[in-house]
């Protein structure tokens, strides 16, 4: 298994990985809504470029998962290539002051490089998954425990990889952020490609990477 994490742009990065050699995408790039100096972004025409690094990169039939904004969702046929949708649900929300009602869900975006493979895996296949929200894990993912303001579930990441891809294929996370599908490609015995242009978030990404144990389970 091999681990290589990089400090940079990936839209920079990317272009010294080699075509169809990817066996996964799963990221969490900036969504465009002006909350840091990084997210300033016109979503849909960045969301088309990645797609086109993507398709060079990704081996046939391999799929890329992308967190994107809820509020994005309306908007979803301003994107020119064909995609699905994957929603993360919430077992517990905390109403925010501008709220009628709770938001308990999160979507991603899927496409692939041709019609999807099918990696079989026994509890696998859905197209949802419940995230413990409710920190009564020892995988909680609060943001003041790691120093990101959005770090992901690393269950939800585990679901994702064993359904998506096998031991031994290489996962790429080229917005890495706090290193979340790192850890979780090194639990699984996945090969990890990880980029992030952030020096404080590379730091964060690189020591919990480094403390994770492989125990391919």
């Amino acid at each position: 298994m091999s681990i290589e994490l990089i400090c940079g742009d990936c839209l920079v990065e990317m272009k010294k990985i080699p075509d169809k050699s990817i066996d996964l995408v799963l990221t969490d790039p900036p969504y465009g809504i002006g909350f840091a100096d990084w997210d300033n972004i016109d979503f849909f025409p960045f969301m088309e470029n990645l797609y086109i690094e993507f398709m060079r990169i990704l081996k046939d039939r391999c799929i890329a998962f992308i967190w994107f904004p809820k509020k994005k969702i309306y908007q979803l046929e301003k994107l020119t290539f064909k995609f699905d949708v994957f929603i993360c649900t919430k077992n517990f929300a905390q109403k925010r002051i501008y709220d009628v009602l709770i938001d308990c869900w999160v979507p991603i975006l899927m496409f692939s490089n041709g019609k999807s493979r099918n990696v079989k895996c026994k509890g696998s296949g859905k197209n949802w998954f419940m995230i413990n929200t409710a920190n009564t894990s020892k995988n909680s993912c609060r943001p003041k425990n790691i120093g990101h303001p959005t770090p992901k579930d690393p269950d939800l990441c585990k679901y994702i990889l064993r359904s998506a891809s096998k031991q031994g294929e290489t996962v790429l996370d080229p917005f890495m952020g706090s290193g979340t599908t790192g850890m979780a490609c090194k639990e699984l015995g996945r090969n990890f490609i990880g980029i992030e242009i952030s020096p404080e978030y590379f730091k964060i990404a690189e020591r919990r990477i480094n403390n994770t144990v492989e125990n391919l389970l």
